[in-house]
């Protein structure tokens, strides 16, 4: 049997080889967990026990035993369907767990909550935009993208348009998004270990980091999905713990909504057609439509997609989890009326009377205020706010891995074995780790105030262009790829030029908080996280600031004119923009240089197309583009077939499309 050791290249028996490499990989981290769960015991904050340390030592542990467990149990025989789409026969509900588990990170724990206690809880009509999003996206697009049997989505991007400048252009996007979120993600959950129990942020990057990197290299996607769907029920579990703890030291919900609505915090309904408005009913619901209609296009949804056994399984896990989108948010949301209700009882907001400098500390500091006396509660917090980050940090490695196969390598490397290939998609699992983390450590390094020139940057200039491209792909039969190029360009330009001049233009202004708690019961203004980065505030989902005068806060704005004007633009509507953007410029451009009229599109490859001969993939019409990967596999298929209609054209030819690739 063919294996790795180090870097030498030896063979030795199948058992024996992956067992002893498995402890190799595995045997340092529990040592390195105990070594930490010390240091954090020295430095422990008020607050925290060992019963807390404990809980959260052995809550990640669980997790890393998943991955090891898969590990184990595919040993003898992994191939890089296996290693990235669980094998293409993973049940529909824990993919659902894993789909949501993915992009409701950390980030929304402590985002969330902190923009309800001081913008209000109108975020959720987001949430809700997003279900109609997700229906829509399951019937249009779930259908093409599984019948394709591919591993990464940009490979759709080159068989639409006939061009692999297309295909990378896409990879490339998505690669640093996913690159610099996952740093992100690494950073924020850092900065929150070390507030509430005194760790390191260089250490806590480093095992987060690790973690990831072992259970995702290990069991691959099986592990993934599988870890998510544990650290998905952590995060359920998180949640209700503060809530329902929360409306018992308050005095109830109805005492919670009571003060909440007295507040000012429940304000879901904002009709303002202004979109320099911040938050309006038609920014967040009508604008995450438009904007998430294309969500199932980043790599990570359209790994779980084609990482169910049929057709039908992908579009129950697409329904299943539509709604549960909502459901954690407004759990979260809910977070932050329980916080904003407790601080009015006791007449002490702790960001006016000096306790914490950013409000995404809020929940921090709930958690010590609510379970100070219930010993465990609190590690049963950080670990599901720790499994939150771990669920997208593994989930977008998993992502890389797939990219940088598929995308980069596989395409100049089509001869190589299976065995080796999926060793290549593990140490491209390792390599994100390095890069995530190198990338953390910059972003550590520089002034809290560019941080959210970062994550808004890179999100503006990445999500907002690649979901035009998507759509413009499958909703225009006439785009071509010199269209794709163009609109994809003019989107970056576009929604970057709006970008940084909303930043850094000093005509605009941010929108104010709320009115805030009272400090009349504030008997001790120190701050209480004296964390190396007091002042950020761009964990959330959103960029916070500092309150100004409610009066006359937004007058500014009648003296912003010319080209500035466009810089009022609430960033709800960025999306939207680079979306239209990339249609209206690619379809121009299309149909200047001539559309398809001498090649015409493939109609499976449009969300249009409707099969009217029968189940199979591509009907009597279909062109021979990707045809033999086209039968649809249903539940009642047996192994051998299902493995076999699963392997696409690509992988089967061991060579490109034979088509010009036209770069």
């Amino acid at each position: 049997m063919d294996c790795w050791i180090g870097s030498t290249y030896t063979r030795s028996s199948s058992s024996v080889f992956n067992w002893n490499h498995l402890q190799r990989n595995i045997a340092g981290v529990p040592r390195l967990l105990i070594k930490i769960w010390s240091r954090m015991m020295a430095s422990s904050q008020p607050g925290y026990g060992t019963v807390d340390y404990v809980v959260f030592s052995l809550l990640l542990l669980l997790s890393l035993a998943i991955g090891v467990f898969f590990a184990v149990r595919s040993r003898r025989r992994q191939t890089t369907s296996d290693f990235l789409l669980a094998g293409r026969k993973a049940p529909y509900l824990p993919v659902a767990m894993s789909y949501l588990a993915t992009f409701e990170s950390s980030i929304m724990m402590l985002g969330k909550p902190s923009e309800t206690y001081v913008y209000g809880s109108q975020w959720f009509l987001s949430s809700a935009g997003f279900v109609v999003a997700q229906i829509c996206a399951t019937f249009m697009f779930v259908p093409m993208i599984y019948r394709l049997n591919i591993t990464s989505i940009y490979e759709y991007l080159e068989v639409r348009f006939k061009s692999r400048l297309v295909r990378m252009i896409g990879a490339a996007l998505g690669t640093m998004q996913q690159i610099t979120y996952i740093a992100i993600v690494i950073f924020g959950q850092s900065l929150t270990l070390e507030a509430a129990i005194g760790m390191h942020v260089e250490t806590s990057m480093l095992v987060s980091t690790v973690l990831a990197v072992v259970y995702t290299s290990l069991g691959g996607m099986k592990a993934v999905i599988w870890t998510d769907a544990f650290q998905c029920a952590l995060m359920f579990i998180g949640m209700i713990a503060i809530i329902i703890r929360g409306c018992e030291v308050v005095g109830g919900g109805h005492e919670v909504m009571a003060r909440s609505v007295a507040g000012g915090r429940v304000n879901f309904f904002n009709f303002d057609p202004d979109p320099t408005v911040r938050h309006t009913f038609w920014g967040l619901f009508v604008g995450t439509i438009l904007r998430e209609s294309a969500f199932v296009f980043s790599q990570s949804s359209a790994q779980r997609v084609s990482s169910t056994s049929s057709e039908t399984q992908a579009k129950k896990m697409m329904l299943v989890s539509a709604p549960a989108f909502p459901l954690m948010t407004g759990l979260a949301l809910l977070m932050g009326l329980v916080a904003y209700a407790y601080y009015d009882k006791i007449q002490c907001d702790p960001l006016q009377s000096g306790q914490l400098s950013s409000p995404n500390q809020i929940i921090l500091l709930l958690v010590k205020d609510l379970f100070w006396d219930i010993p465990g509660m609190s590690g049963l917090f950080l670990a599901s706010l720790f499994s939150a980050a771990l669920s997208t940090i593994s989930s977008a490695m998993s992502s890389f891995s797939a990219n940088m196969w598929r995308d980069f390598l596989q395409p100049y490397l089509p001869t190589m074995s299976e065995r080796r290939a999926v060793i290549v998609a593990k140490l491209a699992v390792v390599l994100c780790g390095v890069l995530s983390c190198g990338v953390s450590y910059a972003i550590m390094s520089l002034k809290v105030t560019t941080l959210p020139q970062i994550i808004f940057t890179v999100s503006t200039l990445t999500y907002g262009p690649l979901s035009g491209l998507f759509l413009l792909a499958t909703l225009c039969p006439w785009a071509n790829f010199k269209g794709a190029v163009a609109g994809c360009g003019s989107g970056i330009v576009v929604t970057g030029w709006i970008f940084i001049g909303a930043t850094f233009s000093k005509a605009i202004k941010a929108t104010p908080w709320l009115p805030a708690v009272s400090t009349a019961a504030c008997s001790n203004s120190t701050n209480m996280f004296n964390t190396s980065a007091d002042n950020m505030t761009v964990l959330g989902d959103y960029v916070t600031t500092s309150p100004t005068t409610p009066g006359s806060a937004m007058a500014w704005k009648d003296n912003v004119t010319g080209i500035a004007r466009v810089y009022l633009l609430s960033y709800t509507w960025y999306g939207v923009v680079a979306i239209a953007t990339v249609m209206l410029v690619g379809s121009i451009v299309s149909l200047i240089t001539g559309s398809n009229t001498n090649d015409p599109v493939d109609p499976s490859l449009l969300a249009t197309y409707r099969l009217t001969c029968g189940r199979k993939h591509g009907g009597p019409d279909k062109q021979a583009t990707i045809q033999p990967d086209a039968v649809e596999v249903t539940e009642k298929s047996d192994l051998a077939t299902s493995q076999e209609c699963h392997q696409d054209s690509f992988t089967k030819t061991g060579s490109l499309p034979l088509y010009d690739t036209r770069i």
